[in-house]
């Protein structure tokens, strides 16, 4: 890896938890940003990027010791890795360094293991809360909405796209 010079970079933005490049490029380090709570219940977020023109976003996405992921819809695929902790799926347990791929539609209840699950995900569009028989119950959360959650958050200047 060459060293580049602090001076030498040229930035978009450079702010609390990351930078973004006058190229498009982007370097994010989750461990200075916040987590946040979300709109389904029990699971906090750290959204690494959201694009609101194909709907795509991605982050980290937590669940406490022994946490619910409750009952949701996925509008498209959403992909998974396992950061850390152990995540329930009615397909198996998922462990650090797993992946996984859920397509759209109906998913049961997840759980965490007794240290909880950090996963990084892809969501490839919008996830909504659901009840048992799998009708939407929340708010269609899409790149869209993390945005507005993130900047109601102060987050959200870490999610800047620029124009090249």
């Amino acid at each position: 890896m060459t060293d580049v010079k602090e001076a030498e970079m040229v930035w978009e933005f450079k702010g609390r938890g990351g930078s973004v490049f006058a190229d498009g490029s982007a370097i994010l380090k989750p461990d200075e940003l916040d987590w946040m709570a979300g709109p389904l219940d029990g699971l906090e977020f750290k959204v690494t990027f959201a694009d609101p023109n194909d709907g795509d976003w991605l982050g980290l996405v937590r669940l406490g010791r022994n946490g619910k992921f409750p009952h949701h819809i996925n509008h498209a695929d959403v992909h998974y890795l396992v950061v850390a902790g152990e995540l329930n799926t009615a397909h198996g347990t998922l462990s650090a360094g797993d992946y996984m791929r859920d397509p759209g539609g109906f998913v049961p209840e997840r759980s965490a293991g007794p240290e909880g699950a950090t996963m990084f995900c892809r969501f490839q569009g919008g996830i909504s809360a659901a009840d048992t028989e799998g009708n939407r119950t929340g708010p269609y959360i899409d790149a869209l909405f993390v945005r507005e959650l993130s900047a109601k958050n102060g987050m959200d200047e870490t999610l800047y796209i620029p124009t090249r």
